[in-house]
């Protein structure tokens, strides 16, 4: 009995393109740590939310951990849990945050 050939995983590659923009972001949102991040995402109009959590357009008006503008705060969220970054239209696919990294300290 034959094996099945393996398919080889999808890599993301990182482009000068990519990397350019990337550094662009953290330098026009000034960001050093991981509620900057999290502030910048929640400017734009995204919800931060528990990763496997069913959500309703209602989530997005209030939820806790988050004040009236969207910020949300840092200390609320759990390091255990993967969190998901959905935007409030749902017009782009959600984006994982599977691990929030305090940069303050590199």
């Amino acid at each position: 009995m034959a094996r099945r050939e393996k398919k080889p995983v999808h890599k993301v590659v990182m482009t000068e393109g990519k990397r350019n923009i990337i550094q662009q972001l953290l330098q026009e949102y000034d960001i050093e740590t991981a509620e900057d991040i999290l502030k910048a995402v929640a400017g734009q109009g995204y919800a931060c939310v528990e990763s496997g959590k069913k959500v309703k357009e209602a989530d997005f008006e209030w939820s806790p951990g988050m004040d009236e503008l969207g910020n949300i705060e840092i200390s609320d969220l759990d390091p255990t849990k993967k969190y998901e970054i959905y935007t409030k239209n749902y017009t782009s696919d959600p984006i994982k945050a599977d691990q929030i990294v305090d940069l303050s300290n590199t």
